[in-house]
């Protein structure tokens, strides 16, 4: 997986490399290496939910996803966030295999944007 690093110095320290990953890195970093190239695992939304109501990402914190008022789209794997609080199904298989296959990350690529 290639990833383009930002222009900015300091996203270009790219020895930092990370072998096992730590609670925080599973939590934060997974997520958002997808969220940066959602296409390429297979999403077509980065930001918005799948399930709530409200623009432009879907999410209100009130009706709240499984109310009348909420809806939620006909396909939730191709959205990483479900109700703008919990991930998808789709998403949390992505993070998995991540993890159990070990990928090794950089800094880099999991805090700096391009």
């Amino acid at each position: 997986m290639a990833i383009t690093l930002s222009s900015k110095p300091s996203c270009n320290n790219s020895g930092h490399s990370f072998h096992m990953l730590s609670s925080h890195m599973l939590i934060t970093g997974l997520p958002i290496l997808v969220m940066k190239n959602p296409n390429q695992y297979g999403f077509k939304e980065s930001f918005k939910a799948c399930c709530g109501t409200g623009d432009p990402y879907n999410f209100e914190v009130f009706p709240v996803c499984g109310t009348p008022s909420a809806s939620a789209y006909p396909s939730p794997s191709q959205y990483i966030n479900w109700d703008g609080v919990h991930l998808t199904e789709a998403m949390y298989k992505v993070h998995i295999d991540m993890f159990l296959n070990a990928r090794p990350l950089t800094l880099a690529s999991v805090t700096c944007w391009t």
